[in-house]
Order: structure tokens, then C-alpha cells, then sequence
């Protein structure tokens, strides 16, 4: 997969969970603004949990409303977050995350 793939050409893939290496993400911000992020495997259901740190200067500045970042953490973190819990992880187990 490409990042330019369009994740409808690639639904029947997933969702039959007989090609190992799709993954789902989420992030859970707990007490405190801690941030956890998840990826769990479709075929395995192999769950991979990692911290995210909070962005440099959090809390240093006034809170705007509109501010996409509210916990600390933005897509950024998270992508780095990610590519850290994967490195290591065989090229065939990670062919897309949703």
C-alpha cells in the first residue's frame, strides 16, 4: 500500500482479517492529559500500547479554544509515536493502518 491508496480499495483486504499486517490506531488521553497509543491487529488482535509525549512548550502558553493540540499531543507526536512502537516489526506486518 501507498499512502495515496484510498482506504475503500483497500476495505475488502481488511476486513475478510486473512492478510496479517493491517492495523487500527486510536488514542486514549487519560487523567492529566497522559496520552497512550494503541494499534491492534486485524488478524491477530495483537495489541501494541506506547506512550506519547506531550509537545515541547505545553503548558507554557494560554489554552485557545480552537487549538487542535488540546492534550499536548498532535498528529506529529502521534506519527512519531507510531513509527517508534513499529520499528523492528517484519515489513509484512505493516501494510496499512486505519
Amino acid at each position: 500500500m501507498t499512502p495515496e491508496t484510498l482506504i475503500s480499495a483497500s476495505a475488502a483486504a481488511a476486513e475478510d482479517r486473512a492478510i496479517h499486517g493491517h492495523w487500527e490506531g486510536d488514542l486514549v488521553i487519560g487523567t492529566s492529559r497522559s496520552a497512550i497509543g494503541t494499534l491492534v491487529g486485524h488478524t491477530t488482535r495483537f495489541n501494541l500500547l506506547f506512550h506519547l509525549l506531550r509537545m515541547q512548550g505545553y503548558g507554557n502558553k494560554e489554552h485557545v479554544k480552537i487549538d487542535p493540540a488540546l492534550a499536548g499531543h498532535d498528529a506529529a507526536a502521534m506519527r512519531d509515536a507510531i513509527t517508534k512502537a513499529i520499528t523492528g516489526l517484519p515489513e509484512e506486518l505493516c501494510r496499512m493502518l486505519t
